[in-house]
């Protein structure tokens, strides 16, 4: 089984949920596969060594545009934009030219710079470029999505427009079974609106259009765990894992061959839900994680983690909320959903919360500091 993780930059984002997202993944599934085009918060160093010009002002200029900060500066970005195309233009600029040219070059450089130094030091504190070290095809890979409406980026990664990979998220035959992920604003957020969880002991959850999920772990918050401590606890608790995916695997199997919502939920009452004794006992006994434990200083050290099922077009209005995919991509899906049927079903998920990640931290992330070079956004994206 594979744990699926979708972010996108452009959209709502708290890195340090993406962190224990993809940490959780590690170590408790098969594989994980980050999906989006944040693989530059793991590898942000590289990303901006290799920067074009062109690239560094569409990222400073994007960032300033989406979160609507100090316009000045977007004006003078602007300014700068401009004459340094129309200075390309020239085909014999004089000496003052080139002396006004290279100093805007050298303005940009320093502006880029700072920003780069901050984010950096961003990613660090939530351990995402730790990440790096446990990059493995066979465990940890990358999926680049673009949106559907966008030129194909240069990457080295495998490249799916929106719309293809948010239908890919329903079971089919001859693919790996996946377990999609999302983090606390799924469950605790008014993104719910009216909507309401249920429990496999309702009545309600045999219903398709509902939610309903199970408590199934208690976690110690992952984010301060290096890369060898990473594989070590997933090593640790394969025992105890790998019966699990492989019972997650058939349950998974049950979606494919469309059994009925009782069916499943039977399966996940009488196979999965077993699981969460055992493996919450190898999590509570595990060195490593007591450690953590041990130097953890939040009020609340642990994550919940919640496993169950949710209709598809429940999580791409998700993904919408968290302006992960635009309007007109989500208008298209659900007219892909009318012609298709199967695509309304519900899909497994697991859904990440943390007592930490209240209206506290939902600030911290969207409230702009204009004392800092940059918004407090924790990710980027730069267009080709």
């Amino acid at each position: 089984m594979k744990a699926i993780q979708y972010n996108y930059s452009m959209g709502k984002i708290n890195f340090e949920t993406l962190s224990i997202a993809l940490r959780i993944g590690y170590m408790l599934m098969d594989k994980v596969l980050l999906t989006g085009d944040n693989n530059n918060c793991i590898y942000p160093a590289e990303l901006f060594k290799s920067a074009t010009l062109r690239q560094k002002i569409t990222l400073m200029e994007g960032i300033y545009e989406r979160e609507s900060i100090d316009k000045q500066f977007l004006i003078t970005l602007k300014d700068i934009k401009g004459h340094i195309n129309g200075f390309k233009e020239i085909k014999h600029p004089d000496k003052n030219l080139i002396v006004t040219y290279k100093k805007m070059m050298l303005q940009l450089e320093h502006m880029y710079t700072d920003y780069t130094d901050w984010l950096l030091k961003q990613n660090k504190v939530f351990g995402l470029m730790e990440l790096a070290g446990i990059d493995d095809d066979d465990i940890f890979n990358f999926e680049f999505v673009i949106k559907d409406r966008s030129t194909p980026e240069k990457t080295i990664y495998t490249k799916t427009k929106i719309n293809k990979f948010a239908k890919s998220l329903m079971p089919a035959k001859d693919k790996e079974g996946i377990l999609i992920t999302a983090d606390y604003e799924f469950k605790n957020t008014p993104f719910l609106k009216d909507r309401k969880i249920y429990n496999t002991i309702d009545k309600e959850c045999r219903d398709e259009k509902t939610i309903y999920l199970h408590r199934f772990l208690k976690f110690p918050i992952p984010t301060n765990l290096k890369a060898a401590e990473l594989k070590s606890v997933k090593k640790q608790l394969f025992t105890v894992t790998a019966s699990l995916n492989e019972t997650l695997s058939k349950w998974n199997n049950c979606f494919i061959e469309q059994e009925s919502s009782e069916t499943r939920i039977n399966f996940f009452e009488n196979n999965i839900i077993p699981f969460s004794n055992s493996l919450q006992q190898e999590i509570d006994n595990n060195a490593i994680l007591n450690c953590l434990l041990q130097n953890e200083t939040s009020d609340n050290p642990f994550i919940e983690i919640w496993i169950g099922e949710a209709p598809l077009p429940t999580i791409w209005e998700f993904y919408l909320y968290k302006r992960m995919i635009d309007e007109y991509e989500y208008e298209q899906l659900l007219i892909d959903a009318e012609q298709n049927p199967l695509l309304k079903k519900r899909v497994p998920v697991m859904i990440i919360v943390s007592e930490n990640n209240g209206d506290k931290k939902e600030e911290e992330i969207e409230e702009v500091n204009e004392i800092d070079i940059m918004p407090s956004r924790k990710s980027i994206f730069i267009n080709e």
